[in-house]
């Protein structure tokens, strides 16, 4: 968050103007509360919530519109703690097991080569859905005998 402070013989890095009055520090530099805006938008960024990038300030939106990461499953910006497995990023509740559905309780996964798969189900075998010989299946017609 910017700190408001008095000044003097400082120049607003926006608008190169002396500083008088009540001015913002932000990162060494000052700004005249009314030239602190988004790189964007244009929108003022004196009540704080912004970004800095390559000198730039940036709101929030336009900040992760242009430089932020989605979410591979829900496809909305991720921020704070995150996720990030096989290459893709993802919010921690929307990282889950590829057949419970849940978030893997202890974080640990397993990639099989197709499913990311939490250690619980990882131990359940898998059917290949392959239809199994079974003794009420006639194969010479296709049908199954009802007894």
């Amino acid at each position: 968050m910017p700190s408001r402070r008095r000044c003097c013989k400082t120049l607003c890095q926006s608008c190169k103007k002396k500083c008088s009055g009540e001015v913002l520090r932000v990162q060494d530099k000052y700004f005249h509360t009314q030239c602190f805006k988004c790189k964007v938008c244009g929108n003022s960024l004196a009540q704080g919530g912004f970004f800095s990038k390559d000198g730039a300030y940036y709101c929030t939106a336009d900040y992760q519109r242009n430089f932020g990461t989605k979410c591979a499953t829900c496809q909305d910006y991720v921020e704070g703690e995150v996720v990030t497995a096989l290459g893709k990023t993802y919010h921690k509740k929307c990282f889950t097991c590829d057949r419970c559905r849940q978030p893997p309780p202890d974080e640990k996964v397993t990639y099989t080569g197709k499913e990311v798969l939490c250690q619980k189900c990882v131990q359940i075998p898998v059917r290949d859905g392959t239809p199994k010989t079974s003794p009420t299946t006639n194969h010479a017609n296709g049908k199954i005998a009802v007894n």
